[in-house]
């Protein structure tokens, strides 16, 4: 909103926040339309009972004295071969079938009336949902049929210079290798690994060099599955006092078999190249709205949210490292990423994000006179689970050095000479790789924040707003005390980490004493907070955040 930075922008759903916190944007599944009854954006020139700049509140709908309710639905289908508006490569347009549809309804709840005859209790609920099924166009590079049985006679680039391969158990004291006869690995030679991989990869659907240009070709299904439900109550316990609860629950389930980060075989489950966004979102809302005097209104809210987010291929949940004999000193699941110099099996990293945020909310309007004064205060305390594995399965290489001749003149391998595949055909890493995650953070904070607003219409014609507020964000905390901070007055020469408060480096879950004392012999050294008068949390709070509001409305003429 008016080009500020992610994050600037709130946005609530009848008084508690839908920030996606890892994003900045609403969370990863919206409310179902029909449950929505209005929104308000308030951007510059917001009042004191906003935090920040810009805020979208959404406000859901509720039963009505009458029985209401909707079903709609949409379906769009080019499966027939019907063009459709996204241009993919290949004669065939791509298929899309979307259907959405869904439900609402509200009224009263039929239970005996009150002694004046009217209806006191409402509900209302509404649901959405999305199936969507559409196919992803690929292009890429595969290893041909010679070169899963141990043929390389064929390796021509663009200029027709041919690449041959040699065997390393010739190597002699000066480094030269022999040739193998026809660039052809023996049967007897060729590795479990690349036995395994020939299995899971798929063969070249084009007959052209892939050393030139891709010789694979194919679309992979993309599945996403959405629903939203939401249920709302409303009592009227006298005509001064109201109390209503919501409750929100939506989930998205997306995947795509292949094509991202490598070409899969189609139909392959636990598949690498592939990707997947699990998310669910729960919100819920009670608010209560008193009315003291007609000039006198109170309403107090409280809340949550709860959005899960986990993020990564279909091949998460799966030892692949074990079953291709990588190494997996973590015992971690997934796809290690695997590359040879023209040729990747590839995988994006596991992440998960799991938020919960708890509010209590009160505003008080008061009206005398020509003024209209509101205050309030908010109290938000919020928690984020984070994981991001990066590669903890294994991230591992096999070049062609392996295969390649020995070059005395320029120590180095001789052009034209060995081959990744070849490499990996004789079960001879180049680099093997893994990093040790430490599991989720979990980080929390709170945020306080209280106001005062005076809406006093001067005149007819002149309208002011003068507001304060006060907002105060703690410094963030990790659970288990891995927060931890580089001492700038270090650089150079010590290098010093710094751990919260009187914790110990050596006692933070997660560090190997291994690890630890392999960083002390590079150079590293670390202290505590309090040993060198540190804030405990590393960093000291903010208390100064007073936001004044000064705003006008004048009425020039009539028109």
């Amino acid at each position: 909103v008016n080009g500020m930075k992610v994050g600037s922008t709130e946005m609530t759903l009848d008084g508690v926040s839908l920030v996606d916190r890892f994003g900045g944007g609403m969370g990863r599944v919206q409310p179902a339309l029909d449950s929505v009854n209005e929104f308000r954006i308030e951007t510059s020139g917001s009042q004191a009972q906003f935090s920040r700049p810009a805020t979208v509140s959404l406000v859901t709908k509720s039963g009505t004295n009458e029985l209401h309710g909707s079903v709609f639905m949409t379906h769009r289908n080019n499966s027939a071969g019907l063009r459709a508006r996204a241009r993919q490569d290949g004669n065939d347009a791509p298929k899309l079938i979307r259907n959405e549809f869904g439900a609402s309804a509200g009224g009263p709840l039929f239970i005996p009336k009150f002694y004046d005859g009217r209806n006191r209790t409402f509900w209302f609920a509404a649901y959405e949902g999305l199936r969507q099924r559409e196919q992803s166009f690929y292009r890429s590079e595969v290893p041909t049929t010679d070169m899963w049985a141990g043929n390389f006679d064929n390796l021509f680039d663009a200029q027709g210079r041919k690449t041959s391969i040699y065997d390393p158990l010739t190597t002699n004291a000066d480094g030269i290798r022999q040739r193998f006869t026809n660039n052809q690995i023996p049967t007897g030679r060729i590795a479990p690994i690349f036995q395994t991989m020939r299995s899971i990869t798929p063969l070249p659907t084009l007959n052209v060099n892939p050393f030139i240009t891709p010789n694979f070709e194919t679309a992979y299904p993309r599945v996403n599955d959405v629903y939203k439900f939401t249920a709302r109550g409303d009592h009227r316990f006298s005509d001064k006092d109201m109390l209503m609860g919501r409750y929100t629950v939506s989930d998205r389930a997306y995947s795509q078999s292949g094509g991202r980060f490598g070409a899969p075989p189609l139909g392959m489950k636990d598949a690498y190249g592939s990707g997947r966004q699990d998310a669910r979102n729960y919100s819920a809302t009670v608010q209560e709205t008193h009315i003291f005097t007609p000039t006198l209104v109170n309403e107090f809210t409280a809340g949550m949210q709860r959005n899960s987010n986990s993020s990564g291929t279909l091949a998460d949940n799966r030892a692949w490292a074990n079953e291709l004999g990588l190494p997996n000193p973590f015992g971690a699941l997934g796809w290690p990423t695997i590359c040879t110099d023209f040729f990747c099996w590839d995988n994006d990293n596991r992440g998960d994000q799991n938020l919960t945020g708890y509010v209590l909310e009160d505003n008080l309007t008061f009206v005398t006179g020509k003024h209209t004064f509101k205050m309030g205060a908010k109290v938000r305390y919020e928690q984020n689970n984070v994981r991001e594995l990066q590669q903890a399965q294994g991230s591992d290489a096999f070049e062609g050095a392996w295969t390649a001749l020995y070059e005395p003149a320029g120590d180095d391998v001789a052009p034209f000479t060995g081959d990744g595949m070849a490499t990996m055909a004789l079960g001879l890493p180049t680099y093997l790789s893994n990093q040790n995650n430490r599991g989720y953070f979990y980080f929390r904070q709170h945020e306080t924040g209280l106001y005062f607003q005076d809406t006093w219409k001067v005149t007819n014609r002149l309208t002011l707003d003068l507001g304060v507020r006060y907002d105060r964000w703690s410094p963030y905390t990790e659970k288990q005390n891995r927060f931890l901070a580089i001492d700038p007055n270090t650089l150079g020469s010590l290098f010093q980490v710094i751990t919260p408060g009187n914790v110990k480096m050596e006692s933070l879950p997660g560090a190997p004493p291994s690890q630890l004392a392999s960083w002390a012999a590079r150079g590293l050294s670390w202290t505590t907070a309090d040993a060198v008068g540190w804030p405990e949390n590393l960093v000291r709070a903010d208390n100064n955040n007073f936001g004044p509001r000064i705003g006008f409305a004048y009425k020039l003429t009539n028109r």
